[in-house]
């Protein structure tokens, strides 16, 4: 007996074959797309993944050495100071009355403005001065052996007959008697003089030179200290110079 098959029948085979053909691609496509997106999305925490802050900045060791290195460098060499120096070594410096050692020396920590500078040593004249501190490097140079002198005073000279007026100075370069009579006035130098005496009685002052001549002076107001005074610093100063 021959089957009959209605119509369409042969179209339906197909069509049946393709929906599940692409009903099968379909659940293929959803089923895989979860693990397609699962692994990006699913971030395990691990090491490779976790964010390290970035330290915070310092300075570097090098800079921080440079800097002590320069303090020290500054604390080394300190500031600049004021040097003494001395024609007799060792002599004592003192600085607005405070002793500082002996010469020569270098005097740090002073602060800059006007000081009081002494120097002195034993058997010569001390120094005594100011000195201007500038914070900058400076050199004061004392000289103790030269001999200071620069005194005068007025005098009558008296001569056999009379007498004249005048002054009397003394400096290193000499005694030198200027008086009011020119043919009076003389000059001579420190080592010409022999003898330097005061007579207390007469308040006289007596020079007695080399070459065999004396004069004998007297203060016009009688003042015999007036005449001591000279008579010691010419004294002190010819000594120095007959020493050499």
């Amino acid at each position: 007996m021959e089957q009959r098959h209605a119509p369409g029948d042969g179209i339906l085979v197909p069509v049946v074959a393709v929906v599940i053909i692409e009903v099968a691609a379909a659940s293929l496509l959803i089923f895989r797309r979860p693990a397609a997106t699962t692994a990006p999305v699913t971030l395990a925490p691990g090491p490779a993944r976790r964010a390290v802050p970035s330290p915070t900045p310092r300075l570097s060791p090098p800079a921080r050495s440079n800097r002590r290195t320069a303090a020290v460098t500054a604390e080394a060499e300190g500031p600049p100071g004021l040097a003494v120096e001395a024609d007799v070594p060792g002599a004592d410096v003192f600085v607005d009355r405070e002793y500082k050692g002996k010469a020569p020396l270098t005097i740090r920590a002073l602060s800059p403005g006007t000081h009081h500078l002494n120097v002195a040593a034993e058997g010569f004249d001390g120094y005594s001065g100011s000195v201007e501190v500038t914070g900058k490097a400076q050199t004061v140079s004392v000289r103790l052996k030269d001999v200071t002198l620069d005194v005068s005073v007025d005098v009558v000279h008296k001569h056999a007959f009379g007498s004249c007026r005048g002054r009397l100075y003394a400096t290193p370069a000499g005694l030198r008697y200027r008086a009011s009579k020119a043919d009076d006035s003389f000059e001579t130098p420190l080592s010409a003089i022999e003898e330097l005496q005061i007579d207390y009685p007469k308040k006289n002052l007596r020079v007695k030179l080399r070459e065999g001549r004396t004069y004998n002076f007297t203060h016009p107001e009688g003042s015999v200290d007036a005449l001591l005074a000279f008579a010691q610093a010419v004294d002190k100063a010819r000594k120095k110079v007959e020493e050499g």
